[in-house]
């Protein structure tokens, strides 16, 4: 049966590092598999890339090839094609909205087939607002994961780290960032930015 399984949450939740787990357990499977990431990705490398923040510095954690998605149409034979089991996504926020069209349509035509699109991408933006697509691709979700992080600021003392937190730049929702553009907080310690 066709299926969606969604792993969201703040950046350096781990989603991608749990996509990835879902990529290299396919390929050990000897399943079809592909990778994607949107074309419009703050990253230019034709990989998903897993960081971990350790005393405020990215590490790279693990990586795989990834193809860039350039169009609907490209999404559309990827996911139609019989001979791919698994479709790993990452920065599900950073795909446009049609992306819940297609994923809509390929449950549809792939229903009675051992398929799986697996999707990870931030659930809310640094003022804590729904992401992109990433609700409606929640909702076609028969599996959600929410991955928090550990509070960058209390270190977990308040709670775990669901919010992803804006420390500088602009108010744009899309702006590319990393460690120190960003940090996982929790409730408590979390702020909406302002310039």
């Amino acid at each position: 049966m066709a299926r969606v399984i969604v792993d969201t949450g703040p950046m350096f939740g781990g989603k991608s590092l749990k996509l990835i787990d879902h990529i290299m357990n396919a390929e050990f499977q000897e399943l079809g598999v592909v990778a994607l990431r949107p074309q419009t990705d703050r990253h230019p490398e034709p990989f998903i890339i897993a960081r971990r923040v350790i005393k405020g510095v990215p590490q790279e954690a693990m990586k795989c090839p990834a193809t860039i998605v350039t169009s609907q149409e490209q999404l559309r034979d990827i996911l139609s094609n019989p001979h791919i089991s698994l479709v790993g996504m990452d920065e599900g926020q950073f795909f446009p909205e049609w992306i819940v069209d297609e994923v809509s349509r390929a449950l549809d035509i792939r229903r009675r087939e051992d398929f799986v699109m697996a999707i990870a991408g931030l659930n809310l933006d640094y003022a804590r607002r729904p992401f992109g697509p990433m609700p409606q691709l929640m909702a076609l979700a028969e599996e959600v994961n929410v991955w928090p992080g550990v509070c960058m600021k209390c270190k977990g003392r308040y709670g775990k780290g669901f919010y992803t937190q804006r420390v500088r730049g602009g108010t744009n929702v899309v702006q590319p960032g990393d460690a120190g553009d960003y940090e996982v907080r929790c409730g408590a310690c979390h702020y909406i930015f302002t310039e």
